[in-house]
């Protein structure tokens, strides 16, 4: 179980190494907020997403505005990347109808596909591009959907970072904190073993 425990820590540490590469930032001089945007490591649900960008000390992307619209499809949605879909910020996980960026920013911009969001079998969870990559000759790109966050539907996540994840804590120094825990819990067993199996007169 400890085992297994550690493990699971050498994991999670692995992916937050990796996913610290390929960040971009949004500069302050070109009219942005001078936030770090990036990806999640793979596709996952929004939940799952979502913590992942916390463990930055950020979430999922919060687009605020038509110029932050336009530089996340710009970063994520060109080129080869027209028809990607991932997760985004906005949901109405609290209260139906009601949404929220996972930020808590305020929702000033909007960019639903018509006729969405439309709640259909519960679906609570912002998406970017979804019905584009479905269809992109009847859907524009970078539009917006509510989806539900698991249920088979697993996507990368867009994460907004305050700034670069290379300020985050390196995990050599957590996996070592886990590992002398580890070892000094298996080896304090072996001495408790032997000295049972080996009473004092």
């Amino acid at each position: 179980m400890l085992k297994s425990a550690f493990l699971s820590n050498l994991t999670f540490w692995a992916l937050i190494t990796a996913s610290k590469a390929a960040y971009i930032q949004w500069p302050v001089a070109s009219g942005g907020n001078g936030n770090w945007y990036g990806l999640t490591t793979s596709p996952m649900s929004w939940n799952e997403a979502e913590s992942f960008a916390a463990a930055f000390g950020g979430h999922l992307v919060s687009i605020t505005s038509a110029d932050e619209q336009a530089f996340v499809e710009t970063t994520f949605l060109s080129g080869g990347n027209a028809q990607f879909v991932a997760w985004i910020g906005i949901n109405d996980g609290a209260t139906e109808g009601s949404f929220t960026w996972s930020s808590g920013e305020a929702v000033a911009f909007t960019n639903w596909t018509p006729a969405e969001p439309n709640d259909s079998l519960g679906e609570d969870y912002g998406v970017i591009n979804w019905h584009h990559a479905y269809d992109p000759t009847l859907f524009s790109l970078g539009k917006w959907n509510d989806a539900q966050s698991g249920a088979g539907q697993s996507y990368f996540g867009i994460i907004e970072l305050p700034a670069h994840p290379n300020s985050a804590p390196e995990p050599t120094a957590c996996c070592a904190l886990t590992g002398c825990f580890f070892l000094s819990t298996v080896f304090g067993r072996r001495r408790k073993l032997k000295t049972d199996t080996n009473p004092k007169d």
